[in-house]
């Protein structure tokens, strides 16, 4: 049992996207920790908002005055930093749990959160089940994917523009390197579609979620998505506009195989959860080989196989990537 401490001194008012999730599901894992009401007697701070947001709003003397505090008496200090870059820390008693970020830039306490969604099935109005193996591989993306110029120089001017308020101190994320994911993505899935043996099921979206903005458009373009994800085996997942992607536990929720393009990412508990069991990875730089791989990924499993992987994905995101079961995986992590 470890004892927690919530800093509320680093607490302000802040809409729910800036909250640390964790604070979410307290009263429901309660057996797995205890709350203490002083410094003292507490194994790790809990900073309760977001990193980031507490800076922009001149907290960042008083997380500098805890942090040293916290290093001095030996705790460990447990933070979150939210959104789609996130904020690299590498002090020894700092854990940082984020959304996504780089591997190569993180060190080994800072953990991977994934977005936590609704059950897919629950909107579709169905039941989970697996698919049959067929003779081609069916690979499927609903999605943001543009390769004209003029979209690449608008990532380009958002890109600038992100990284000179970055420098100017308006924002406190990590600094980035220009990455046109829409045109990116774009070109690596008509690869994919000149490539003989395979099937696609590919809807492009030049706007993110085709530009919905009622409830009723935002409503239809779910389904779509969903039913694109249920009707294939395979899902193409690769990062947006931060280095993860949320169609991959979209893909592993829906129990399909996520075919995952790595850009130097990390994944939730990678010291305990098998990925490539779960998922077709390739790295980037290897990607003209995606096409072949995903064949020989295919015809090398049986249809029982596959099927077990459909399955063990299914369970992998119910056990493991939903919020409860993430902080309860969490959770034992730290009491290591």
């Amino acid at each position: 049992m470890i004892s927690l401490f919530l800093a509320e001194g680093l607490s302000i008012d802040a809409v729910k996207g800036h909250r640390f999730p964790l604070l979410e599901v307290l009263e429901t894992l309660s057996g797995e920790f205890k709350m203490v009401l002083n410094f003292e007697a507490a194994d790790w701070v809990v900073i309760p908002i977001n990193i980031q947001y507490l800076f922009l709003h001149g907290k960042k003397l008083d997380f500098e005055a805890l942090s040293q505090r916290v290093k001095e008496s030996g705790k460990q200090l447990l933070l979150f930093s939210g959104s789609d870059y996130g904020m690299t820390f590498k002090e020894p008693h700092i854990t940082t749990v984020r959304l996504g970020g780089f591997a190569s830039k993180m060190n080994p306490k800072t953990f991977i959160m994934p977005p936590f969604i609704g059950d897919p099935y629950d909107k579709l109005g169905m039941s989970f089940s697996v698919l049959d193996k067929i003779n081609n591989p069916t690979i499927g993306f609903v999605g943001h994917s543009n390769g004209t110029l003029i979209k690449w120089l608008k990532e380009f001017a958002l890109w600038a523009k992100g990284n000179f308020n970055r420098i100017r101190g308006n924002d406190y994320s990590d600094l980035q390197s220009f990455y046109p994911s829409s045109r990116k993505r774009y070109n690596y899935l008509e690869a994919l579609t000149k490539y003989s043996g395979i099937t696609t099921n590919f809807i492009y979206r030049k706007q993110y979620r085709a530009g919905a903005v009622s409830q009723d458009q935002k409503e239809r373009t779910t389904l779509e998505f969903y039913q694109n994800v249920h009707d294939n085996m395979y899902t193409f997942c690769m990062r947006g506009t931060g280095n993860f992607s949320v169609r991959l536990y979209e893909t592993l929720a829906m129990g399909r195989i996520p075919v995952l393009v790595n850009t130097n990412g990390k994944l939730p508990f990678e010291n305990t959860i098998p990925w490539e069991q779960h998922a077709l990875i390739i790295e980037e730089q290897e990607i003209s080989q995606l096409p072949m791989k995903l064949v020989q990924f295919h015809q090398s499993k049986s249809d029982i196989e596959l099927k077990e992987i459909q399955s063990s994905n299914r369970v992998l995101w119910q056990n493991y990537l939903r919020k409860e079961a993430f902080f309860r995986t969490l959770i034992q992590h730290l009491k290591e």
